[in-house]
């Protein structure tokens, strides 16, 4: 039990985020991948705002190339499914073949094709226009879910 006058040592604490890889997987990066920099911009903002750690792309063939250097530093992508460049389900199973541990995150305005769908799993799915409070409930319920693991 919790008795006052207690104080939770700093040292503890580090040793258990150190020895506890899912508290540590929660201050790594989320990765948001979208042609429109209006978008990445929002979203970047609200959720630096929101305390979590973000980088953007607008092109999935620069986000591949970062996800093939520094994919560990990543946590989840966050990604557009149409894009000029590749589509985001291409994009997401070049990311599984390097790391499949990464949550997904995906949005579109589009009706998706279920048998598009079945190529990715473990993916979310959020219909845009993306409401910041949906994107910010969805990205923490992941990581929560990820930290009871």
């Amino acid at each position: 039990p919790f008795q006052m006058g207690t104080s939770i040592d700093e040292k503890n604490i580090e040793s258990l985020m150190e020895s506890s890889p899912t508290l540590s997987s929660v201050y790594k990066y989320i990765m948001i991948v979208d042609d429109e920099p209006d978008i990445l911009n929002l979203y970047m903002d609200y959720l630096q705002m929101e305390g979590l750690k973000v980088r953007t792309f607008e092109d999935p063939i620069q986000a591949l190339s970062e996800i093939k250097i520094n994919h560990s530093s990543y946590c989840m992508i966050v990604s557009d499914i149409r894009m000029p460049q590749m589509s985001g389900i291409e994009f997401i199973k070049r990311v599984n073949k390097i790391d499949s541990k990464l949550d997904v995150i995906f949005m579109t305005a589009f009706d998706l094709e279920h048998d598009k769908i079945k190529e990715v799993d473990k993916a979310e799915f959020l219909k845009k226009p993306v409401k910041l409070e949906n994107l910010r409930e969805c990205i923490i319920r992941i990581l929560e879910s990820r930290a009871q693991k």
